[in-house]
């Protein structure tokens, strides 16, 4: 991941989501980033993007350890492209 200068281009370099029909509840995510992720009887939920670098390098460890990849992370620019 490349390091930005202005806090705000950071924090908005990727949007993390989680996709409930791989989620099984194993509740890693919410323990490496209990500021993000929540886990809910659904499945895990977030509770807001990253807001600083400490968030960033969680929500990325979180998606790096989720056993089923339900955690994903899309370039924001790309994000908001799509609309």
């Amino acid at each position: 991941m490349s390091q930005h200068s202005n806090p705000e281009e950071m924090k908005m370099s990727h949007l993390f989501a989680v996709d409930n029909d791989h989620c099984i509840r194993c509740a890693s995510c919410s323990s490496i980033a209990p500021a993000n992720f929540r886990v809910e009887t659904t499945g895990a939920i977030i509770l807001r993007q990253p807001v600083n670098q400490s968030e960033l390098k969680q929500c990325e460890t979180a998606l790096i350890n989720c056993p089923t990849s339900a955690i994903t992370a899309t370039p924001a620019y790309a994000a908001s492209n799509a609309h």
